[in-house]
């Protein structure tokens, strides 16, 4: 009998847990369950998670040379990729409505976000490119044994 009122405890708060998981608000990307978002504002919520550990992922990394990247980072890159593109498909899928989408307060961050991110990105790719740049300019005058004048950037 003991047993038996165990079992019944055991498998209420087991359930209770369930409803208090489906109830609460994905905090990290890797909690969003693209099925549980319903309102127009969920796929924005969303989509702000995302974009807000994207842009972390790669503030981190912005003094990083590309081939120095960590595999580790290299999959959470991606990781976020996907579940953005997730959540985008299930827009689709569920005719979200743009116009809707666009009054949520979460969307307006995720815009600004975005341009935030393109800005690093163009930021990291230049910057890249001008060492290597730089580091070929150099190899050339050493073979050459003279400086080269560039016009200033």
């Amino acid at each position: 009998m003991c047993i038996g009122l165990l079992a019944m405890v055991s498998c209420g708060g087991s359930k209770k847990e369930e409803e208090k998981k489906e109830g609460e608000k994905a905090k990290t990307a890797a909690d969003i369950n693209v099925k549980d978002l319903k309102e127009t504002c969920d796929y924005a919520d969303a989509l702000l998670i995302v974009k807000e550990e994207l842009k972390g992922v790669l503030d981190k990394n912005k003094d990083v040379k590309e081939e120095d990247i960590s595999e580790e980072t290299r999959l959470r890159i991606a990781d976020l990729d996907i579940k953005a593109m997730e959540i985008q498909t299930a827009m689709d899928k569920n005719d979200v409505n743009m116009m809707e989408l666009i009054d949520c307060p979460a969307y307006k961050k995720v815009e600004s976000i975005k341009l935030e991110i393109a800005a690093m990105i163009e930021k990291k790719f230049n910057s890249d490119t001008n060492a290597e740049g730089d580091e070929a300019l150099k190899d050339l005058e050493a073979e050459m044994g003279e400086e080269i004048e560039t016009i200033p950037r």
